[in-house]
């Protein structure tokens, strides 16, 4: 078998060494798009004849590869329907091409998007749901599509715009951020679409907006949710027609713009409420992508971790090895409301606090609040509640981190002692 990159399929079978392989026939039938036969060898009657056949595999009218069988037979005797068996077999293989390509391009992508791990926009995780979100973003960076991001706070929806974007063909263009929550309501039309000379008081000159900058490439939508719906009838416009007027002008704009959005909010239900436009909603909701919480996926908090260490480490007073397998424990162990980025705040508190190369569990407890100062003559009083925090770090100190020593020592079980951490620090 050739294919159209001329490199032989690994998985075909190659010609004998003696018989030269059909090179030139095969490339025939690529260009011209159409069954090939070749006759050589026999001269006289009664004499065995080659056959070759070269046949297109077709997918939508497109070569992908060309298909070559060769047979000896006496001359003019051709085996019964043959061709047409040749020609139904290469037919069933193009899905199947199709299929094992896009499979290794997809794979050789995923790859590069794990080994990326010193960019701020790198995905981690290799449990099921980490890998099926990997896979649902390099399928939807391939098109032209609109994609919006739904997921609770800190999963990391920029991350995965960002990854949507460097892995598209617009990845040598600019990504832009827009803040939809953020910028003032009555401001937004300026920032995004921009002004021109003269549009405001002090409007001394033309200044392009959002969309001006992000044009042939990708502007990123973070929580559409928050537009007002003057707002949002104003981006309708650019979404489906892809130009808009600057502000005090009369001319229109043509962009090139790919349109990502992000929420933490139930669109459906505020188009349900009228609190946003449901037009808007199946403009931008071309393929949906939801990020999963950080409880659905614990395992991948050691690497996380791991992770935010060296992307931090420059920060730190000091280098750090890593992390105690108690410490990782811990982590697991723990609820984080705030998902990744109360994970990332935790690692860096972590390394600010920590006495030692590695982190044991008692670094990443929240630190005790700061006393107000006593009056003259009067001691500070702690809570009781207080109290039991300052204790229990001081007994995790005391064992190196080992949870399971630290609750020996208290006289409670593993379980009580993680759940007393997790609620010390969501009350923090």
């Amino acid at each position: 078998m050739w294919s159209r990159s001329k490199t032989p399929s690994k998985t075909a079978l190659p010609f004998p060494p003696e018989a030269a392989e059909p090179r030139m026939l095969m490339e025939r039938a690529m260009e011209e798009n159409r069954a090939l036969l070749e006759r050589t060898g026999a001269v006289e009657e009664g004499q065995e004849e080659v056959l070759t056949y070269a046949v297109p595999v077709l997918l939508d009218g497109t070569p992908l590869a060309v298909l070559a069988v060769r047979t000896h037979t006496a001359r003019d005797v051709h085996p019964d329907g043959g061709h047409q068996f040749i020609a139904l077999f290469a037919r069933s293989l193009a899905p199947v091409l199709y299929s094992a390509d896009h499979h290794a391009a997809l794979y050789r992508d995923n790859e590069r998007l794990r080994v990326r791990m010193n960019e701020s926009h790198t995905i981690v995780g290799d449990s099921e749901p980490m890998q099926r979100l990997r896979t649902q973003t390099l399928q939807a960076a391939h098109t032209a599509i609109n994609v919006l991001i739904t997921g609770e706070t800190g999963v990391g929806k920029e991350l995965v715009a960002r990854a949507l974007h460097d892995f598209s063909p617009r990845r040598n263009m600019p990504f832009v951020v827009v803040n939809c929550a953020a910028i003032p309501r009555e401001l937004f039309e300026g920032e995004l679409f921009g002004h021109a000379k003269g549009a405001y008081t002090d409007a001394s000159s033309t200044e392009p907006g959002l969309l001006d900058q992000a044009d042939g490439g990708t502007l990123f939508l973070d929580e559409i949710g928050d537009l007002s719906l003057d707002n949002q009838a104003r981006i309708l416009r650019v979404v489906e027609n892809q130009t808009f007027r600057p502000v005090g002008s009369v001319r229109e704009i043509k962009v090139d713009v790919r349109f990502i959005a992000a929420t933490n909010k139930d669109l459906e239900v505020l188009v349900q409420r009228s609190r946003f436009r449901n037009d808007l909603y199946h403009r931008i909701r071309g393929l949906e992508i939801m990020v999963p919480p950080l409880r659905e996926h614990p395992e991948d908090i050691p690497a996380l971790a791991e992770h935010f260490l060296s992307s931090l480490r420059d920060e730190g007073r000091r280098p750090f090895k890593g992390f105690t397998p108690e410490a990782f424990e811990f982590l697991r162990q723990r609820n984080w409301p705030g998902n990744v980025r109360e994970l990332r705040h935790a690692v860096h508190r972590a390394m600010t606090y920590a006495t030692k190369e590695v982190i044991g569990p008692e670094d990443i407890l929240e630190p005790p609040r700061s006393e107000e100062a006593p009056s003259r003559g009067n001691a500070p009083v702690l809570t009781l509640e207080r109290m039991e925090n300052q204790h229990i770090r001081q007994v995790l100190a005391q064992h190196g981190g080992n949870v399971r020593a630290a609750a020996r020592a208290l006289g409670i079980s593993r379980t009580t002692l993680y759940n007393k951490i997790n609620t010390r620090n969501s009350e923090q």
